[in-house]
């Protein structure tokens, strides 16, 4: 049938390969840190760098070049005034 099935996108099975089920969950877990973003931002930085030890430690190629790519980015500071 392939992966757009009944005229939508459906995600191929997983379960036979570890390596794509750990960066798909990795990927729902990203999203749901990026989900809270409007709330502390201390919260969230704490939450990303946490989701970037989790991805580095799974020892995936993909995802830490992800991770190296993740931390090359800035947040600009704001002026208070």
């Amino acid at each position: 049938m392939g992966i757009f099935g009944d005229g939508g996108w459906t995600l191929p099975s997983v379960d036979g390969s570890p390596a794509l089920k750990t960066i798909y969950e990795m990927k729902q877990r990203l999203q749901s840190v990026w989900a809270r973003r409007g709330g502390d931002a201390e919260v969230l930085l704490g939450d990303f760098k946490q989701w970037c030890i989790d991805a580095e430690a799974t020892g995936i190629h993909a995802l830490r070049e992800f991770v190296v790519d993740l931390k090359s980015y800035t947040v600009p500071k704001l002026s208070r005034a």
